[in-house]
């Protein structure tokens, strides 16, 4: 007699969490009740493992998920998939809620980091929206953990209410250190602020390693860079709304031509000093080629759309009589003030008679003259071509004025990381991951699960980063989905390699063997080492 489990990938993220020692951790800080069979830390392995599969699968159809799964292989000899009900979950969840999910994260991430020797000298923070399905009725004053309610919905989902994500990662892999659930109506402005002052006070000792915190312009206000002045090391884009912003841009447009290169091919810039809030920093104005042909279609858009609206207001200007020509010509005037990439040009003024009643006119009858405004529209290419440059241009801004400790190369390149955080956004909101499984009936069980979620991408993020290291130093390929050889494969691509592997137990004979494993699959495996090659029972070779 045989029994079949379905392993595919799941004993990759079963080793990650184990060589991280996530499990254990977690228990030393949340001591399991000698009653518990499953340990908080155990509950949490088995939500990572869940969400690492891609199943959508929700909270309550967890033993059905792990039913005919190894868990004795994923979890322990002790577990079994009955024993991993929405009950224990959810009182996990609790646990994790009430000793702090932000705490427990930053320490999880830390010592995951440390283990694997993550540079934390660059921080990317930024934000991010999950829209939730309930009614979630409560106020700011009821004193819940978390508000969930409607707020500006960065998922384009205004009609369903929200939590907010605030997100720092490592500019080395991608990988999260920080996490922080909020109410829905949070902003970007108030919650950048508040981060810095947390950071000041100390309160998240495990990221006392990040030298520099680099975030958009949100973060670039009076209030916060006062905030952060002399405690905190920074990199952040200049919005372009503020007067001196303005001004360096539209200076840079007439200096293209002595912009220095920067090493990432079509980028240039020059460099000044400001005091903005009164903080010294130092400005890296950037053009971009890149950005220039983007805005050249944008602004194409713009001119059209315009020319359309001035073309109606013409014919209707035109169509309309005046009383007299300098009721004409004012008309003229104030038309062309509304107007920014074209020229109205005054043909001229033409006259039409007219009288009352019916029939030729005679000789006595008062005439009436009425006047009409004939207009050309043409493009005014200089203005289209300022605003393509301005577009264009972009400013970097940083309270390190020692190019010595932080060049400027340095503060361009590590602004450009900021697309990890995003990238991490769009790894969380993948709609087969936890994100469309926020529908849970307590506000404090929807922020434990969305730290699990964020633990989810921190095993992820690291697995990847520990496979192509690997790969790149073992000087080791593996096709990718185009069939050609790479050292960079995405873990998710790794994940497909492993479907429809089976662990198979001949019953009458006590063993265990595990079919359907891919040459690639088992290279990977044997680079990635102990942990992961024993669930798919590869032993090492002598």
């Amino acid at each position: 007699m045989i029994s079949t489990f379905t392993l595919n990938h799941f004993g990759i993220v079963a080793g990650t969490c184990k060589e991280l020692k996530i499990s254990e951790v977690i228990d030393s800080l949340i001591p399991p009740d000698p009653q518990q069979k499953v340990t908080t830390g155990q509950a949490i392995v088995s939500m990572i493992i869940n969400g690492l599969g891609f199943s959508n699968r929700r909270l309550y159809l967890y033993p059905q998920f792990f039913e005919n799964k190894p868990v004795h292989l994923l979890l322990g000899n002790n577990i079994e998939s009955s024993d991993l009900n929405d009950d224990t979950i959810g009182r996990a969840m609790d646990r994790v809620f009430k000793y702090g999910c932000t705490e427990l994260f930053c320490y999880v991430a830390s010592a995951a980091a440390k283990a694997e020797e993550v540079s934390r000298k660059f921080g990317h923070l930024d934000t991010t929206t999950f829209s939730v399905h309930g009614d979630y009725k409560s106020s700011a004053e009821e004193g819940v953990p978390i508000h969930i309610t409607y707020g500006h919905s960065k998922q384009k989902r205004p009609d369903l209410k929200q939590i907010f994500l605030n997100l720092l990662v490592s500019s080395d892999g991608a990988v999260p250190l920080f996490m922080q659930a909020l109410n829905g109506n949070s902003s970007d402005v108030t919650v950048f602020r508040n981060t810095v002052k947390e950071f000041k006070k100390g309160l998240k000792e495990n990221l006392k390693e990040i030298t520099y915190l680099i975030a958009d312009s949100k973060f670039y206000t009076e209030k916060t860079l006062k905030e952060a002045d002399g405690d905190l090391l920074w990199i952040s884009r200049v919005p372009d709304t503020i007067t001196e912003a303005k001004k360096a841009i539209n200076e840079t447009v007439s200096l293209l031509d002595t912009l220095l290169p920067l090493e990432k091919e079509g980028y240039s810039y020059r460099k000044c000093e400001s005091s903005y809030g009164s903080v010294a920093q130092r400005w890296l104005i950037v053009h971009s080629k890149e950005a220039e042909k983007r805005a050249k279609y944008s602004i194409e858009r713009k001119v059209k759309k315009e020319f359309e609206k001035i073309r109606k207001e013409i014919k209707r200007l035109e169509r309309k009589g005046f009383t007299s020509d300098a009721e004409a010509m004012k008309a003229s005037v104030h038309n062309q003030k509304k107007i920014h990439f074209h020229d109205i040009k005054f043909e001229g003024i033409s006259e039409k008679a007219s009288y009352k009643g019916r029939g030729r006119p005679s000789k006595h009858k008062e005439k009436k003259i009425t006047y009409f405004i004939r207009y050309i529209i043409g493009k005014n290419e200089v203005k289209i071509d300022l605003e393509i440059k301005k577009k264009a241009i972009f400013i970097i801004a940083t309270n390190e004025l020692s190019e010595e400790k932080l060049s400027d190369e340095e503060v361009f390149e590590n602004y450009k990381g900021q697309k990890h955080v995003e990238r991490g956004f769009r790894f969380l909101k993948d709609p087969l991951f936890f994100a469309s499984s926020l529908f849970l009936k307590k506000p404090r069980r929807i922020v434990s699960l969305t730290m699990i979620m964020c633990l989810s991408l921190l095993v992820y993020s690291l697995c990847e980063r520990k496979m192509r290291s690997l790969l790149k130093e073992h000087k080791e390929t593996i096709m990718n989905q185009l069939k050609k050889p790479t050292q960079r494969p995405t873990l998710r691509w790794v994940f497909e390699l492993f479907e429809d592997i089976h662990l198979v137990r001949f019953e009458d004979e006590w063993r265990y063997e595990v079919k359907n494993l891919r040459p690639d699959g088992i290279k990977i495996l044997k680079i990635l080492g102990k942990e992961y090659m024993e669930p798919y029972l590869i032993t090492l070779e002598k």
